[in-house]
This record gives C-alpha cells, structure tokens and sequence, in this order.
C-alpha cells in the first residue's frame, strides 16, 4: 500500500513537471489544452513580441550603439532579435490553461 502510495505521489509531482498533458488530460481527462486557448496564448505572445520590436526598434533608431554593441548587422535586425526573444519567454512564462 505505501509503496502505492509512493509511486502515486511521484506520479503527480513528476507529471505537473513534464508529463501533465499526456497524464492528467489522456488518462483523467483534466488539464487538456482546447485549440482556442492555444491560439489566444500565441495571439497574446505575438503581441508582446510586436511590442517589443516596435520599441526597441525605436530605442535602436535612436541609439546605434544598442545594436552595434548587440552584435546585429541594423537597428532591424535588433528589434527582431528581441521581438524572438519576447515571444519565446512569453510562451514560457504563459501556459493556454492561462486564457
């Protein structure tokens, strides 16, 4: 029974970890994804990455330095190079149950 119990226990913290989509939502059908709250979560993450390209790029017009010390080849490529990076951390700071 303890061992049970044991197993279990690991089961849902390893599964809130890595496993929560195939355990909890195929097994015990809770915790699933709907497609609306994937492209609410990817329409949002957008958005905070066109944000963010929008003012770095005009930090970047403004200032040279800013992409010429960042390593990019224009005040373009900087703001792109941060728009990537705000949609990545959005997608990982964000879960679809969050919409």
């Amino acid at each position: 029974m303890r061992c049970k119990f044991i197993f279990f226990m690991a089961l849902v913290v390893f599964s809130n970890i890595t496993l929560a989509e195939t355990i909890w939502c195929k097994a015990f059908k809770v915790g699933c994804t709907t497609n609306e709250q994937l492209i609410k979560q990817r329409q949002y993450c957008a958005q905070r990455g066109y944000e963010a390209y929008r003012e770095n790029l005009e930090k970047a017009l403004i200032d040279p330095t800013l992409w010429q010390y960042a390593g990019e080849a224009s005040a373009q490529d900087y703001a792109e190079v941060t728009k990537r990076l705000a949609i990545s951390t959005c997608f990982k700071m964000t879960t679809p149950q969050s919409f």
